[in-house]
């Protein structure tokens, strides 16, 4: 292969990889199960994109379906990193920026709820997260409490 078809092999190898790193990534989905006390409103995740040395960004969270038997709310603010895993694992007992999803149950309120909601970070990641929810009953197995 001569020089100049060797270039434009490059060329278009370099282009295809570009395409590729520019395509979105497949959302993934995430089943969520947790207890709620009846007439409390509850902590159930929160979520930050993370950059470089612990630096935060608030990442977009859209509720998809919403709860029949209560409220979901988008609450932005500091949250102190924690137990983390991957990126975050660095960043253990640091402050940084994130949004919690907060879940209220209509007043006196009990049984079951569900929705759903899409988190987009800052890298183009989606993840869709399908929260369960048992109001009044705590601890039942395989349920945990929200924190």
């Amino acid at each position: 292969m001569n020089s100049a078809n060797r270039l434009v092999a490059a060329v278009s190898a370099a282009s295809f990889a570009f395409c590729l790193m520019s395509l979105p990534s497949q959302a993934k989905d995430f089943e969520i199960r947790r207890s709620v006390k009846t007439g409390e409103a509850a902590e159930l995740l929160q979520h930050s994109s993370m950059r470089g040395e612990c630096e935060s960004k608030v990442p977009k969270i859209k509720i998809l379906d919403e709860p029949r038997n209560g409220g979901a709310a988008i609450k932005e603010g500091e949250r102190k990193f924690e137990k983390g895993a991957g990126n975050f694992a660095k960043c253990d007992g640091k402050t940084g920026v994130g949004a919690r999803v907060v879940y209220t149950p209509k007043s006196g309120f009990e049984g079951a709820d569900k929705f759903r909601y899409e988190v987009t970070f800052d890298n183009g990641n989606v993840n869709v997260y399908s929260v369960s929810l048992r109001i009044g009953k705590q601890d039942p197995a395989g349920w945990a409490k929200p924190k």
